[in-house]
């Protein structure tokens, strides 16, 4: 029930904003981006390892946001990120036993960004500072296999509050597309030593629509 109520509200989210792109000419300064990243969120390096007793194998940190900001003021935008971050642990001992652990952090961020260039100042770049807060969905899935015995399968989820600082840059290849790069610092109570607050590096295009 709560992913089907999630997935029900990202998907009227994205249908508010892509009706209303019709009427652009009425519509303040605004964009609509994509974007992929690497956030490293748990306590552990990456590895794959392969030998004569099985394998074990560490990956992860890796996922991605679709973004939307509309300005406010002269250069102060109102900013919602919708995200995801996954890692996958997956473990085979001996060849007959498995143990497969993945995490998936879906952020829902409401905030705010600030250009840190006038709109009067003609320039490509336009670099900016943002920041916002909101719950931190946490999935966990460990998944044990025994070829003795039954797979079995254990689901938890948790709602941590957090947010982020960070800065970032649209470089402008039109008036109305851009590429994006961003970097954010998250502060997320996870209550778990396994997980940890870090940097998120993104990179993804934007595109904008109304009047400057």
């Amino acid at each position: 029930m709560k992913n089907l109520s999630f997935g029900v509200f990202a998907v009227i989210i994205l249908m508010l904003i892509m009706t209303n792109v019709s009427m652009a000419d009425g519509w303040p300064r605004t964009g609509l981006g994509f974007r992929a990243s690497y956030a490293d969120i748990v306590n552990k390096a990456q590895w794959i390892s392969v030998n004569s007793t099985g394998s074990d194998v560490n990956v992860g940190a890796y996922g991605g946001s679709i973004f939307f900001y509309s300005k406010i003021q002269n250069q102060l935008y109102v900013e919602f990120t919708l995200g995801a971050i996954g890692s996958v642990h997956d473990r085979v001992d001996y060849w007959d036993k498995e143990e497969t652990n993945t995490a998936a952090l879906i952020p829902v961020l409401f905030g705010a960004r600030y250009e840190l260039l006038s709109p009067t100042i003609k320039s490509n770049l336009r670099p900016y500072v943002s920041a916002a807060i909101g719950p931190y969905w946490l999935n966990e899935i460990r998944v044990y296999g025994d070829h003795y015995y039954d797979e079995e399968v254990t689901i938890e989820t948790f709602i941590r509050l957090g947010g982020y600082a960070g800065v970032g840059m649209n470089f402008m290849l039109s008036k109305d597309f851009a590429i994006n790069y961003d970097m954010r610092y998250h502060v997320v109570d996870f209550q778990d030593r396994r997980y940890h607050n870090g940097f998120e590096i993104g990179i993804g295009f934007t595109i904008l629509w109304g009047n400057e």
